[in-house]
């Protein structure tokens, strides 16, 4: 049984106060820590394409921890409107950029 004093937020705060601050949070702790110690890192680049339609393109920085440790860390799901070989350039470039 849900506390009767809780109140859920309403879905503007929830969309553009909340959630962005819980990403940045996240990015500062886990994800801008990381990046501090890497000397050479690569960019990969996975696609998962749905029979539904609904494709993503994961982009992802791979690189040795202080301990030559291989690390990665997922920067984003991105979806994809086609996957063609031109659109994917064309998209692959804009994510980079």
């Amino acid at each position: 049984m849900l506390m009767p004093l809780f109140q859920f937020p309403f879905r503007f705060s929830l969309m553009e106060e909340i959630l962005p601050a819980m990403v940045k949070k996240t990015i500062d702790q886990h994800v801008l820590s990381n990046l501090a110690y890497i000397t050479l890192m690569f960019i990969s680049f996975d696609l998962w394409v749905c029979p539904c339609g609904m494709d993503i393109l994961v982009l992802v920085i791979n690189f040795l921890s202080d301990t030559w440790v291989a690390m990665h860390i997922i920067v984003g799901l991105f979806k994809v409107n086609e996957t063609t070989r031109q659109s994917m350039v064309v998209q692959l470039q804009y994510l980079l950029e």
